[in-house]
């Protein structure tokens, strides 16, 4: 099982980016930022970046607002029906584009 190999506990959320992780454009810095923000906030989530993705599901935030997404995220953990709704519609696209 995912959770199992990536030490992620049934109670932890898991928060993640899918993105090249050479991408400038995708600005993993302020990603790292905002984990270290959000998880001093909650600290039972967990955050994975995959590489070489292509996705555009989720929200956007400014270029290193981490003020920002921090809150952007944390409302998205706080709300399980968006976070699903989110997911369903990550699924939906992979499955019509991939």
């Amino acid at each position: 099982m995912l959770r199992q190999e990536l030490y992620i506990g049934d109670n932890e959320l898991l928060v993640g980016t899918v993105a090249r992780i050479a991408a400038q454009h995708k600005d993993l810095p302020t990603f790292y930022q905002v984990a270290a923000e959000v998880c001093k906030r909650m600290p039972n989530v967990k955050f994975v970046i995959v590489g070489d993705g292509h996705g555009e599901t989720g929200f956007l935030s400014p270029i290193r607002d981490i003020k920002s997404m921090s809150n952007q995220v944390v409302a998205l953990l706080e709300d399980a029906d968006r976070r699903t709704q989110f997911g369903q519609n990550a699924r939906k696209r992979i499955e019509k584009d991939f």
